[in-house]
């Protein structure tokens, strides 16, 4: 894609995300309106380029661009957890976690009976 192009899908993307977090009735109905502006600067600059794409292409490209994104800082964090549990002792040769010992559980002695009493057997 141009650069152009670029260009207004990430304002488009940054007009979305402060719609996403506005909190006030106020500043909800202002980032529609910044986000329209940015769809149909968007939609300037595509017809300009001469691509032909419809809001519902536009829509399927913009998801596949987050979840690509969303994909790849997935991987990041995968690979950094992997990367922490390989340093950690307890793994075997084929790299799992063996499983953690269990802990004896304490024994308690039995009750004596106090200073002069006995206990008493039942039958």
């Amino acid at each position: 894609m141009d650069d152009d192009v670029k260009d207004e899908l990430a304002e488009l993307r940054e007009a979305i995300d402060k719609l996403s977090r506005a909190r006030t009735p106020a500043a909800r109905a202002s980032a529609r309106d910044d986000v329209r502006e940015a769809r149909e600067d968007l939609d300037d600059v595509l017809r300009r380029e001469g691509y032909r794409l419809n809001r519902r292409e536009l829509d399927s490209l913009m998801a596949e661009r987050d979840e690509r994104q969303f994909n790849e800082r997935l991987d990041r964090r995968l690979a950094e957890l992997a990367a922490d549990d390989d340093g950690e002792e307890g793994a075997d040769e084929d790299g799992k976690k063996k499983p953690a010992a269990k802990k004896a559980a304490a024994k308690k002695p039995a009750a004596k009976p106090a200073d002069g009493e006995t206990e008493e057997e039942w039958t």
